[in-house]
């Protein structure tokens, strides 16, 4: 029998099916050999710099009535796998491990002939238009078991898992879970959008066996790591900074390291709340409305700032913080078109940086707690803006 996956806990009768669990190598043939050689590719400090950040789950759904596990079987799952194999001939290091050689004072993402891809394939009797909907609430859980597990251990972690899904009579989920020291979110975009465009090409060629094929200009990643520089040697600070702050032994080069989490509450719930053009031209009006008593403050107002601050207002109060507690919020950014020079836009690995900010819970929660988290992350995207927080880091 096939091994299963509880959906949400025990006696509810939703499982995931396991039907086979496989690796994908990247495609090669005659013409392709020496495309798929062993290949090393170093970390940069923005890659050590999140080296403790979790595996990220990227969750896909497709919607297709009447889709049987005979029809996706034959014929939706050799294309997909197909496709995939011939869009990692493009990502060699995306089939990779994460390594620590011994001689090495920091990992490095390693590939080697026999790597591939980790894929499984899986079943599901849950409601796919009810976790795909931005309709309702939706336990957390259930969407837990449609997620792939990353292999990691203390001396090789898998760069990604993947888990494809059948609905049967309703579609199909993808779920493409990639660890954050390699691949930012930016990049498993560009990732994902190169198996898309592959896969949609093999379908159009209507082939049985799969080629090479070329991927287009703005796909084609970009793994050039000389053109990050780092003369002060900042990728060694954060790894020796992240063994200190978790602990770890600094002889061991686990690649576990990670910053320890509070355990999820299983009761948590996920629901779609849409903010409307107007919902948002409001907050701004309010804000500005408060602005004219400091006008002298210049707010940077923008749709990510303000729906930010709304979020992290509710968030303080729906969870009924002291108000002596301290708040740290932070605020992510690409970097790639902040260094000087940028670098290109289809560079792949992890390129982000954070600007953080501190207060009390007491400031979210008081009458015009929307305007001061506004005005905190006003003055943390500015300085982004500025390159401030990139200046610190290139050195």
């Amino acid at each position: 029998m096939a091994p299963e996956r509880d959906i949400g806990g025990v006696n509810n009768n939703r499982l995931v099916k396991i039907h086979e669990a496989c690796k994908v190598p990247p495609f090669s043939d005659d013409s392709t050999a020496a495309a798929v050689a062993a290949t090393t590719l170093p970390l940069t400090y923005f890659d050590t710099y999140c080296f403790n950040l979790s595996p990220v789950d990227n969750l896909l759904f497709y919607e297709i009535k009447d889709l049987t596990w005979d029809s996706f079987n034959s014929e939706i799952l050799p294309k997909l796998k197909h496709s995939l194999s011939i869009t990692l001939l493009h990502y060699l290091p995306v089939a990779g491990h994460l390594m620590w050689p011994p001689d090495a004072e920091k990992p490095a993402v390693c590939y080697f002939k026999d790597d591939g891809v980790s894929v499984t394939v899986a079943e599901s009797n849950a409601d796919l238009r009810l976790l795909s909907s931005n309709n309702g609430t939706r336990r957390a859980v259930e969407f837990h078991p449609l997620a792939p597990r990353l292999s990691i251990s203390d001396d090789k972690a898998e760069v990604t898992a993947i888990q494809i899904t059948l609905f049967p009579n309703q579609g199909f989920s993808i779920c493409i879970s990639v660890h954050h020291t390699v691949i930012d979110g930016k990049s498993a975009v560009l990732f994902i959008k190169s198996w898309a465009y592959l896969c949609k090409k093999l379908q159009q060629q209507n082939v049985v066996v799969p080629v090479p094929s070329l991927l287009p200009e703005s796909l084609t990643p970009c793994f050039d790591r000389s053109l990050i520089k780092d003369p002060r040697g900042i990728d060694m600070v954060y790894v020796k900074q992240l063994m200190a702050f978790t602990g770890s032994d600094p002889n061991t080069r686990s690649l576990k390291v990670t910053i320890p989490v509070t355990k999820v509450d299983s009761n948590l719930v996920r629901k779609t709340f849409t903010l409307t053009r107007e919902d948002l031209n409001k907050l701004k009006h309010n804000l500005l409305v408060n602005k004219d008593q400091h006008p002298s403050k210049q707010l940077h107002l923008s749709t990510f700032v303000l729906t930010c601050a709304h979020v992290f207002v509710c968030l303080v109060k729906a969870r009924g913080e002291d108000t002596n507690t301290t708040v740290t919020f932070w605020v992510p950014a690409d970097c790639r078109s902040r260094l000087d020079p940028p670098l290109p836009g289809n560079y792949f690995g992890s390129c982000i940086l954070a600007e953080f900010a501190v207060a009390k819970a007491g400031d979210f929660m008081r009458e015009d707690g929307i305007a001061f988290v506004a005005e905190k992350l006003s003055d943390s995207v500015k300085g982004l803006k500025k390159g401030d927080a990139i200046i610190v880091h290139r050195g």
